[in-house]
């Protein structure tokens, strides 16, 4: 922010001889307001005023012109143009090239099952260990299902890797209460 530089007197006072006349600065205050209130209470007769100018003859600003006919009518075109620009442009930015697309076909050919060739049976039979597809060594669980609860601190595990845990909590499963599942199915 400016800070606003003013000229001060030679003896660093602003020079407030040049606002007031040089007899109002070395009268108290009280004559000067005396004074103000006797102009107040009785004012001085001042000679009648006298007017020479005269008012120029101009038109009336504020007249009835009937230009409303003319500014409706250009205004009424203009805003037309306008319209049909913003749709025509709207249509025309719409075309878009398209590539003609290749009608592709395909044959399908159904395989003959008369020559169809039996696999001979197997000498061991096939397992890969665990269940769920996933190829895991060790087999799929045959435990009870873990309890239910609203808020889940264990989640279940199949590989337990810390077998002595220094707290220790009940694996659960987060189910709403208003879910009855059935606890004497057998696993």
């Amino acid at each position: 922010m400016a800070t606003q530089d003013f000229n001060l007197g030679r003896n660093g006072q602003p020079e407030l001889n040049l606002l007031l006349p040089k007899e109002t600065l070395d009268q108290p205050l009280w004559k000067s307001l005396f004074r103000n209130i006797d102009d107040f209470l009785f004012p001085k007769k001042l000679p009648p005023l006298k007017l020479t100018s005269r008012p120029e003859p101009v038109r009336d600003i504020w007249g009835f012109y009937n230009y409303s006919g003319r500014g409706a009518f250009g205004s009424t075109v203009v805003h037309m143009l306008a319209i049909a620009a913003i749709i025509g442009i709207s249509i025309l930015g719409r075309r878009v090239v398209q590539q003609v697309q290749k009608h592709e076909t395909v044959t399908l050919i159904a395989p003959d099952l008369n020559n169809g060739i039996p696999l001979p049976p197997a000498k061991t039979q096939v397992g890969g260990g665990g269940g769920g597809g996933d190829r895991d060594k060790f087999q799929a669980t045959k435990g009870k299902l873990p309890k239910l609860a609203m808020e889940q601190i264990t989640p279940p595990q199949i590989v337990v890797r810390n077998d002595h845990p220094k707290l220790t909590a009940e694996p659960t499963v987060v189910v709403p209460p208003q879910i009855k599942i059935a606890s004497n199915m057998p696993n």
